[in-house]
């Protein structure tokens, strides 16, 4: 489908990605009054978003995803790097290290995923680290973990979260 003055969503590439041309749409979906059985519940969406960017991360990071043979080579001179995060980084995982704290600020309480979010600070961090730097977004870290601690966790009733040596812990 191409783009056309007279529809207010297309699709892209073959993706099947669809995306809004005009703010009267985003308006009108996720309004209940106006688009009625059609609506969108953004904090529901934005919980099922996050539940799916921690699942398909805890099923696809892993230590080395890029089989970099030596942690003496910088990525620079590396001459096969790309290739091989093409070949092992999917879109779904990168828009999910890319997105998850997104997702995750946005949603409200049930707060839902507390237990799956300390499993990956304590499990899969530094694997979610090593993808963002080799998706070129490695400055993104510090403020994707701010966020979803600071506005989603707050919101869910947990105030903060409490790191030591052996474990972690949720204060209300």
């Amino acid at each position: 489908m191409s783009y056309s003055p007279f529809t207010p969503f297309s699709t892209t590439d073959g993706n099947h990605v669809v995306l809004s041309y005009h703010k009267s749409f985003a308006d009108f979906i996720f309004d209940q009054a106006r688009s009625g059985s059609f609506a969108c519940d953004q904090v529901s969406h934005h919980r099922l978003l996050t539940e799916h960017c921690f699942r398909i991360m805890n099923d696809n990071l892993k230590f080395n995803i890029a089989n970099i043979p030596s942690s003496f080579i910088i990525d620079c001179e590396n001459p096969d790097l790309q290739n091989e995060v093409q070949r092992n980084i999917s879109p779904d995982l990168s828009y999910s290290c890319q997105s998850w704290s997104r997702h995750l600020s946005l949603t409200q309480p049930p707060f839902t995923v507390v237990s799956t979010l300390s499993d990956f600070l304590q499990l899969r961090v530094l694997f979610w680290i090593e993808v963002m730097n080799l998706l070129n977004a490695a400055t993104r870290c510090d403020p994707d973990l701010l966020p979803s601690n600071a506005n989603g966790l707050r919101r869910s009733g947990v105030r903060r979260l409490i790191l030591n040596d052996s474990d972690l812990k949720y204060v209300a």
